[in-house]
């Protein structure tokens, strides 16, 4: 019974399981579980006698083999030492298996009927014998407890100790003879090879094996190539053995669960079951669906709000190679189904507009199914339909920051356009989109300069459809202009966009532009209409109880100075209150602009630690989400952190970071805000001598943005780790010794790139590096550290 691979990650399951068999209202427990989970060597850690609950005589045994010349019964008498073997009857059996407390296992059991009638009868005609079996699906018998056995979820932990699907590849890998490397990097690969092979440690035990011959990298590659059987299971037995299994799971269910689980493998994502009902044309699926998940050829997921389903990735591949082989026409059809409910999902949020700051929910529930969609759309040179779906897309992508690909996406489609027309309105809203997403990650003034040519063409395409389409297309070109702070451009297309919107009487989209007014005004240093404007669009927006408008009014009046409020006698929601409501709302482009905001509320009521974790968490989103412009303002908070905490080289060295973004600071930052930093610059610079802060600010401003970012958190959170330990000192004798051979780099005014580059580990381990030495150090930012250093040598 070998365990080979371990439990890892299943300390929660062994907790249950174990107190399911003390439990005396418990007798039956079945683990169930897809082929490869684990659910042999969780039993086979309940069969070992130091590991058998109340000290029970353990019966094991395997099913897998079964025949008809030796049935289960008479197994389990063999196995359990009893007399009469061939003879014995389950009520006999019951009896003789209670002689002594009993722990009967039986791994891979088969739930036929006689199987069935056979666990009932022992458990009847026994008192104290209990039953752990594993098995395909539940048998459904009285007083049957079951344990889900489920592949692990994805995990994008720094280490090893967060991520269990991981560290059985790792061991699994060194085990084999395989050198592999354990940075970053390949960590990230790792991660991925789990998630591509759903979690599934049979299969991940699979890939890590290839590694003596297969760099991780390689195998990703493979992967991706082919369906996983191709990469896994050629040549091993083992391979075989699980792929078989999901196939012979398969071939036991009805016809028409079949061919319920095969028209599922054309959506991409968890999809409710409404969905399901449209796209396979099926209205009594209930008892078929339950039955796949049963056996765990469908997962269901279970939300507050909907439970939805999808196919574990192995599944998935096999049951779309059966598809495809077996009804090609089927498949053609049901791709065409899908791509019908994904338009109609997609228009069905249009209107009302998302280009104000709300993202629907329920384009983000099924997103993967409408990026699918589109793809296939314009893979097959439908443009209309893949613009329909990109529009209805971008918003979530913007919302979060859209990834490289997901920004590709929106440049294919566009770039579609040129060979496929679709009617003026939708070109328009695409073409926004697309621009507004370019703009936000615009660098230069000569991109600032196309983007604004291009807007304008964008805005005389939409004035040829309808008067709803056009304030749309304003709505994007107002926020494209902020971008690039083309002022004028901001105040013509905020004008034309408020008048429209009174003319349909559209107050959701008149407090939008109030809003953008207001912003305007503040920037103009008109700060009466800035009140004025963003106290009408604070109370429009809770007049029509619109959550996101009204914590954005409330957002922008907290940037307006404290005694331009006073006369109104207005009381406004905290910063931090206004950025946790975001958070709730999982509204990550408004977070980005109260985080900072929250940061400079707690610095100024001497909150150091708070201000800083503010500030990090707005990083990691600007971070995450590749944008410099949601990274300037917090950066700048931790400047100013660092000069009130006394430390004027680690401010200097952080204001060099967002000086080389002089653009994205006018354009992004309320004026006032503009003003105080640059009188804590000045101030820093008549501390430190003009020539010792250029020299600070020069090092931060030749930092890429991963490494700028990576510097600033890890700053940061010396700040709050210093806080939260009471500053604590810990001796630096306590250095490991590459975070030794890290200082001496600091010494040399080396950037994490090219630490990362002598030393052979990535940016992302030195910045752990450096974060652990400040905090081991007790010192402030990498100027300490060096003086440290310097002093010690």
């Amino acid at each position: 019974m070998s365990t080979h691979g371990g439990l890892r990650g299943r300390t929660q399951d062994i907790a249950e399981i174990d107190q399911l068999l003390r439990s005396t209202e418990t007798r039956l427990v079945t683990l169930t579980g897809l082929p490869g989970v684990g659910k042999t060597r969780l039993a086979m850690h309940f069969a070992q006698p130091i590991e058998t609950p109340l000290l029970r005589q353990v019966v094991w045994v395997d099913a897998s083999d079964m025949s008809d010349s030796q049935p289960l019964l008479s197994r389990i008498a063999e196995a359990a030492g009893l007399e009469r073997q061939d003879e014995i009857s389950a009520d006999s059996l019951g009896a003789e298996l209670d002689s002594v407390p009993r722990l009967l296992v039986i791994d891979d059991i088969d739930g036929d009927a006689d199987t069935v009638r056979g666990i009932e009868a022992i458990l009847a005609n026994s008192t104290d014998t209990k039953v752990l079996l594993a098995a395909r699906a539940p048998l459904r018998v009285r007083g049957e407890r079951v344990v889900r056995i489920t592949p692990f979820t994805s995990s994008r932990s720094n280490t090893l100790e967060g991520s269990p699907a991981a560290q059985i590849f790792v061991d699994i890998a060194l085990s084999s003879g395989s050198r592999i490397s354990l940075e970053d990097e390949t960590l990230e690969i790792i991660s991925t090879i789990c998630d591509r092979l759903g979690g599934l440690p049979g299969a991940i035990e699979l890939a890590a094996s290839r590694t003596p011959t297969l760099s991780p990298a390689t195998i990703l590659t493979l992967l991706d190539e082919a369906p996983s059987r191709d990469t896994l299971a050629r040549g091993a037995t083992e391979g075989r053995d699980i792929f078989d299994a999901i196939a012979w799971s398969e071939s036991m269910l009805t016809p028409a669960q079949q061919a319920l689980l095969r028209d599922l493998t054309v959506f991409e994502g968890p999809v409710p079951i409404d969905a399901i009902e449209v796209v396979t044309d099926r209205r009594d699926l209930i008892d078929d669906l339950s039955i796949l998940v049963d056996v765990h050829l469908v997962d269901a997921h279970h939300d507050p709000s909907a439970t939805t389903f999808s196919l574990p990735v192995l599944v998935g591949e096999h049951a779309a190679q059966q598809l495809l082989s077996s009804d090609p026409d089927r498949q053609r059809a049901i791709r065409s189904s899908h791509l019908q409910w994904c338009l109609a999902t997609a228009t069905a949020t249009q209107p009302p507009t998302t280009e104000y700051g709300t993202v629907d929910a329920r384009i983000c529930l099924v997103e993967d199914d409408l990026t699918a969609a589109m793809l296939h759309a314009l893979a097959d040179g439908n443009t209309n339909d893949a613009s329909v779906l990109a529009v209805a897309l971008a918003p979530v992508w913007l919302n979060r920051g859209a990834r490289t690909f997901e920004r590709d996406h929106l440049e294919q489609a566009s770039t579609a356009l040129k060979v496929n027309a679709v009617e003026p309105g939708l070109e328009a809203l695409l073409r926004g989109w697309s621009l507004l997403v370019r703009s936000e990650r615009a660098t230069t003034s000569g991109d600032n300069l196309e983007s604004s040519q291009e807007l304008k063409r964008i805005v005389s395409l939409a004035r040829m459809a309808d008067r709803e389409t056009l304030l749309r297309v304003l709505a994007l070109g107002v926020r494209t202009a902020r971008a690039h702070d083309d002022r004028a451009e901001m105040v013509s297309l905020c004008s034309e966009g408020l008048e429209i919107s009174r003319q349909l009487g559209d107050e959701r989209s008149i407090a939008a532009f109030e809003i953008w007014g207001a912003m305007l005004a503040h920037q103009d240093g008109n700060i009466t209409g800035a009140v004025e404007r963003g106290l009408r669009a604070l109370d429009l927006a809770r007049h029509i109880e619109d959550t996101a408008l009204t914590i954005s009014a409330a957002g922008f009046l907290k940037t307006l100075p404290a005694d331009a409020l006073a006369p109104t006698n207005r009381t406004l929601p905290s910063a931090r209150e206004l950025a946790e409501a975001s958070r709730r709302r999982d509204d990550r482009r408004t977070m980005a602009w109260l985080l900072p905001a929250a940061a400079v509320e707690a610095l100024q009521s001497g909150d150091m630690e708070s201000s800083a974790s503010f500030a990090i968490e707005a990083i990691e989103l600007g971070q995450r989400a590749g944008l410099w412009m949601w990274c300037i303002a917090p950066v700048m908070n931790l400047s100013w952190i660092a000069a009130a905490d006394g430390e004027q080289g680690e401010a200097a060295y952080l204001h060099g970071i967002i000086s080389a973004q002089g653009e994205l600071m006018t354009s992004t930052l309320p004026p006032a805000i503009v003003r105080r930093y640059q009188k804590s610059v000045d101030a820093m610079q008549d501390t430190m001598g003009i020539e010792v802060f250029n020299a600070a600010a020069s090092r931060g401003a030749l930092l890429s943005f991963q490494d700028a970012t990576s510097e600033a958190i890890a700053y940061g959170q010396t700040i709050v780790d210093r806080r939260a330990t009471g500053e604590q000192i810990v001796e630096p004798s306590t250095l490991t010794e590459r975070e030794v051979e890290v200082v001496a780099q600091l010494v040399k005014g080396d950037s994490n790139k090219d630490i990362a580059r002598t030393l052979a580990i990535s940016p992302k381990t030195v910045m752990h590096h450096t974060s652990s030495i400040y905090r081991k150090l007790n010192v402030r930012g990498r100027a300490e550290a060096v003086a440290w250093a310097l002093s010690s040598t």
